[in-house]
C-alpha cells in the first residue's frame, strides 16, 4: 500500500498596514469645580501648566498622536480642544446637553461625545472641530470607548443599565447589551476582544465578549467603580473605586482581582502611561493624583493639583494606539487532507500582544483557531475549498489576510491478492501441475503501476499484470508447480508495484 499526497496551491491576498503612534508624557487632569485642566509632566510628576476650559470639565479624551486633548464640559454643553504644543484652547465645540466623556478613534479623525441629558452622542470631525453626526436613542449615556479597530463605539448608559454599541462607519446603533447596575465607564483590551464596563451601583465590572456582544463574566470590585484602564500589554487592568477610595487591580488572564490598593479620596479617572510602568489616579475628594508603580503595585507618589481631580477617560497623551500596527507576513496556509492532522501558525509583526480572529468566512470543518497564537489546527473532516479572512489585532490596529485552505481526500492505492496462499498437494518430481490462478486487484482510490512479477522456488508463472492498474481494476497470475527434488517444497510469487 502506498499513499500519494495531493498538492494544491492556494491563493493569497495580503493587506499590510503599519505605523507607529508617538506618545507624550503628559497627563491632563480636569477640575469640575474651577473650570480648569492641570497638565502634569509624568517624567517629573509635576504640574507644569493650567488651562482654562469650559464649565464643569469632567471627561477627557486624547488623539493618538498626542497633539490634541478633548475636554467634555458637563455644565457648558461644549467640548474644549487643547493644543498640547502650547497647552491652550484652540477651539470650543457646541455639543448636546451635559456631555460626560470623550473618546477619539484610532485614526484620530473623529471624537465621540455622550450627552447625558440629551440622550445622544455627538460625533466631532477633528479636522475642522465641527459636529458631523448625532447618534440618537442612547439613553443617559456616560462613558464611551472605541475599539482598537475603530469600527465600534461602546457607550455606557447609566440610567438604564445597558451599553449601546455604535457602528462608526454609519454612526448608527447596532445592538444594546444589558450589563450591571449604573454602568459608567468603558474600556477595551488591546486586542479588542473584550469590553469592560464599570457598574457604579452594583460594585462590579461586566466583561463583554465583543464577538457576540454578550456578558461573559462579572468581576466584583470596590464600592462605586468609575474609571477603568488597561495596560499596553493587556495583562493588567485598574479600576478606580469612588466610594471605597481604592483601586482594584485585575489580572486579565484570569479576569480576577489580584490586589486592592488604597489611593486618595474618591478616585474618578485612571490611566496608564505608554510604557506601562505607572498608573495615574485622579482623586476628586483629596484634590490630588496618586501614582502607582506597576512593578511593585504600590503608590510611589502623590501629586497635589489644588482642586478636585476628575479626569474621567484616557487622560495621558499618547496612550491610545501606542505601537506598530500588525502586518501578517507569513505565506498562505498549506493544503490539507481529510483524516490527517493539520497545523499552521501564521506570523505577524507589530506590537505585542497580537490576537487572532476570523471575521469572515470559515475554516474547514474539524479545524479551529487559537486566538492567542493564531495556530490553525485539528483534523479536517470534509474535503473542499474553504475561504476566510484571518485578522491580526493589537493595541495600534489590525491587519487582514484574505486566504483559503484546500482540503482533499488522500489518494490511496491498495493491492489485494486472492487467494494469498496455494497448496498444490503431491506432485511427481519432473512433472508440472495444472495452473492455479491468483487474482490481483486495486482496492484503493488511486492507480498503481506493476513493475515486475517474480517467483522463488520450483514454481512457474504467467501473468497478465503489467502497466497501470486503475482503481477497481485487476489482473491475474497463473502459477504452476514443477518440483525438482522430493519432499515438502515452498516458494513465493511477488507482484512489485509503484
Amino acid at each position: 500500500m502506498r499513499t500519494i499526497f495531493s498538492h494544491v496551491v492556494t491563493s493569497l491576498l495580503m493587506l499590510v498596514v503599519s505605523g507607529i503612534a508617538q506618545a507624550q508624557p503628559f497627563a491632563y487632569i480636569s477640575h469640575q469645580s474651577i473650570n480648569r485642566v492641570s497638565v502634569i509632566n509624568t517624567a517629573t510628576d509635576t504640574v507644569v501648566a493650567t488651562v482654562a476650559v469650559g464649565t464643569q470639565p469632567f471627561g477627557i479624551g486624547i488623539n493618538p498622536a498626542g497633539t490634541r486633548v478633548y475636554v467634555a464640559n458637563f455644565g457648558g454643553s461644549t467640548v474644549s480642544v487643547i493644543d498640547t504644543a502650547t497647552n491652550s484652547v484652540l477651539a470650543t465645540v457646541a455639543v448636546g446637553s451635559n456631555p460626560y466623556s470623550v473618546a477619539v478613534n484610532p485614526a484620530g479623525t473623529r471624537a465621540y461625545v455622550p450627552n447625558s441629558a440629551s440622550n445622544n452622542v455627538s460625533v466631532i470631525n477633528t479636522a475642522n472641530n465641527t459636529v458631523v453626526a448625532t447618534v440618537a436613542g442612547v439613553p443617559g449615556p456616560n462613558g464611551v470607548a472605541i475599539n482598537p479597530a475603530g469600527t465600534y463605539a461602546y457607550v455606557a448608559n447609566r440610567n438604564v443599565n445597558t451599553v449601546t454599541v455604535i457602528d462608526t462607519s454609519t454612526n448608527s446603533v447596532v445592538i444594546t447589551v444589558a450589563v450591571g447596575t449604573g454602568p459608567i465607564g468603558v474600556a477595551f483590551n488591546p486586542g479588542g476582544t473584550r469590553a469592560f464596563v464599570t457598574n457604579f451601583s452594583s460594585a462590579n465590572v461586566s466583561v463583554i465578549n465583543t464577538a457576540t456582544n454578550t456578558v461573559v463574566k462579572t468581576i466584583g470590585v470596590g464600592n462605586a467603580p468609575v474609571g477603568f484602564a488597561v495596560n499596553p500589554a493587556g495583562t493588567r487592568a485598574y479600576v478606580a473605586n469612588y466610594n471605597s477610595s481604592n483601586v482594584s487591580i485585575i489580572d486579565l488572564a484570569t479576569e480576577t482581582v489580584v490586589k486592592t490598593l488604597a489611593v486618595g479620596a474618591s478616585p474618578v479617572g485612571v490611566s496608564v502611561n505608554p510604557a506601562g510602568t505607572r498608573v495615574y489616579v485622579a482623586n476628586q475628594g483629596s484634590a490630588n493624583v496618586s501614582v502607582i508603580d506597576t512593578a511593585t503595585e504600590t503608590v510611589v507618589n502623590t501629586i497635589a493639583v489644588g482642586s478636585g481631580a476628575d479626569a474621567f477617560g484616557i487622560f495621558i497623551a499618547g496612550l491610545v494606539s501606542v505601537g506598530t500596527i500588525p502586518a501578517i507576513v507569513s505565506g498562505a496556509p498549506p493544503a490539507g487532507l481529510t483524516d490527517r492532522a493539520y497545523s499552521f501558525t501564521p506570523v505577524a509583526t507589530g506590537t505585542t500582544p497580537i490576537t487572532w480572529s476570523i471575521p469572515a468566512g470559515a475554516l474547514p470543518p474539524g479545524l479551529s483557531l487559537n486566538s492567542s497564537t493564531g495556530n490553525i489546527s485539528g483534523t479536517p473532516t470534509s474535503a473542499g475549498f474553504f475561504t476566510f479572512t484571518l485578522r491580526a489585532t493589537n493595541s495600534a490596529g489590525q491587519a487582514n489576510l484574505g486566504t483559503s485552505i484546500s482540503i482533499a481526500v488522500p489518494i490511496i492505492s491498495a493491492i489485494s491478492i486472492s487467494p494469498a496462499n496455494f497448496d498444490f498437494g503431491n506432485q511427481n518430481v519432473g512433472s508440472t501441475s495444472p495452473a492455479q490462478i491468483a487474482s490481483v486487484s486495486n482496492t484503493g482510490n488511486g492507480p498503481f503501476d506493476v513493475r515486475s512479477v517474480n517467483g522463488i522456488g520450483d514454481f512457474g508463472f504467467t501473468s497478465t499484470c503489467a502497466g497501470t492498474i486503475q482503481p477497481g481494476g485487476g489482473c491475474a497470475v497463473n502459477i504452476t508447480f514443477s518440483p525438482l527434488t522430493p519432499g515438502p517444497l515452498g516458494g513465493i510469487i511477488s507482484v512489485n508495484t509503484t
